[in-house]
């Protein structure tokens, strides 16, 4: 059913929305065309291929839609509607207060008083159009995910459009989604190519743990169970290598980028050179 609704032309999750409810025996399924009951439908089949003592529940959701653009009148807004609220600089960011935590706003104050505006796609758009119109489509071809004659369509495209926004319009068809397409950018930007992805794919399993942060008694702990640990505990980039490390490394290079030149460097030796976060006391999430 997956096959003939993609011989129809439809996106992947467009098609195995269709595939799904072609089974319904009159008992009803859920639309799995929402992202929240993609996602969902994923873990629990996780769960089912693993044989996994795991239990799913759901929970409803209340207040604004997945995609909604706006932030409503409700307290609880979609991520699409706050970041169209603070990237789009129509609007000051004390009217996303309401509907975000309180420590989630001071955040984003403080990353805007650093940087005076928001990461978005925009920024990166010089440097995404440059590479496509400096790379042969044979070069593009050996991109990750550059399915199908892709390649061909984004050079098409590049040379008549002035955003990402009006690119992303232009590239966009009912078979390839806006995110599958903004993945691909991301890889043309990376310059992450098939072989290297099938190399990394090759081998499911993790080869290393990055320490991102910690507490007091988090380094405790960690300093207890170090010497038994089967992979490698990397606190900086610069002490290891390993091909998962060098496109983690990549990545953030290229997301450096849409900074202010004023701060850029500084972000493009941050992610290679800094050391975990610490906190006092005994703070969740470290």
């Amino acid at each position: 059913q997956l096959k003939s609704f993609l011989a129809e032309g439809h996106s992947f999750p467009k098609a195995a929305s269709l595939a799904f409810k072609s089974f319904d025996n009159g008992e009803g399924t859920i639309d799995l065309s929402k992202p929240n009951n993609i996602l969902g439908f994923h873990y629990v089949k996780a769960i089912v291929d693993q044989g996994s003592p795991v239990k799913a529940s759901t929970i409803p959701r209340t207040g604004a839609d997945f995609h909604d653009p706006d932030l409503g009148e409700q307290k609880i807004a979609s991520a699409t509607g706050i970041r169209n609220t603070i990237v789009g600089g129509n609007e000051p960011l004390e009217s996303i207060r309401r509907v975000v935590p309180d420590i989630t706003y001071h955040l984003l104050q403080e990353s805007k008083d650093s940087y005076s505006a928001f990461h978005s796609w925009e920024k990166l758009f010089p440097y995404l159009k440059y590479k496509l119109l400096t790379s042969p489509s044979q070069d593009l071809r050996q991109i990750y995910e550059a399915e199908e004659g892709l390649e061909h369509r984004l050079l098409q495209q590049i040379k008549q459009a002035n955003s990402f926004a009006s690119f992303m319009e232009r590239v966009k068809t009912k078979r390839y989604t806006w995110t599958r397409l903004q993945r691909l950018c991301v890889h043309v930007l990376t310059n992450t190519t098939k072989k290297e992805m099938a190399s990394v794919l090759k081998n499911p399993q993790a080869t290393y743990i990055r320490l991102l942060g910690m507490s007091e008694q988090g380094q405790t702990y960690l300093n207890h169970i170090k010497k038994s640990l089967d992979l490698p505990l990397i606190s900086t980039l610069s002490q290891h290598e390993d091909p998962l490390l060098e496109l983690d490394e990549r990545a953030a290079n290229c997301y450096a980028l849409g900074y202010p030149e004023a701060v850029r460097t500084d972000k493009l030796q941050e992610e290679y050179a800094t050391p975990p976060v610490r906190r006092s006391g005994t703070q969740a999430g470290y």
